[in-house]
């Protein structure tokens, strides 16, 4: 609005000296100054009308023009408000992952000292099976030797 106003004031002041009223009965005219005589307006009316006119046009294509720029500016605030509003759905499903992912982690890591913890324990019965199936191979050979000892004795 202040540019329109700066326009209107730097078009319109040539003007605005051609009507104003001279000083001292002087009056100017096209052709110079004559002292005594009325102000003379400007001698063609249309020239006037045609200027106010331009001023007129000018002043609309102004305001069209910043129309256009509130309309491209308010386009550009409602884009910019669904793109944040994106990016905060966006920054949520990324905490939620990222949250899921921590979860699945600790349960990846107990599941492995679990199964660590199993694998232990299964190493421990199967030498402590191996042990005792040794010691009962023992105590059979024992018992065999013995057997075949008494069978010998009792045979001979």
């Amino acid at each position: 609005m202040e540019v329109v106003f700066l326009l209107l004031v730097v078009c319109w002041s040539p003007v605005v000296a051609q009507v104003s009223v001279p000083q001292r009965d002087e009056v100017r005219t096209e052709t110079g100054t004559e002292e005594g005589g009325r102000a003379d307006v400007p001698s063609d009316p249309v020239v006037l009308w045609d200027e106010l006119q331009g001023l007129k046009d000018l002043v609309l294509s102004l305001k069209a023009a910043e129309v256009g720029r509130r309309q491209t500016l308010r386009s550009v605030e409602s884009r910019l408000r669904d793109r944040e509003m994106e990016a905060e759905q966006q920054r949520r499903s990324v905490d939620g992952l990222t949250e899921t992912l921590n979860q699945n982690r600790k349960e990846l890591r107990s599941a492995t000292q679990r199964a660590e913890a199993d694998r232990k324990l299964e190493m421990d019965a199967n030498s402590e099976l191996s042990r005792k199936v040794e010691e009962l191979e023992e105590q059979n050979k024992g018992r065999r030797e013995g057997a075949e000892s008494s069978l010998r004795k009792t045979v001979m």
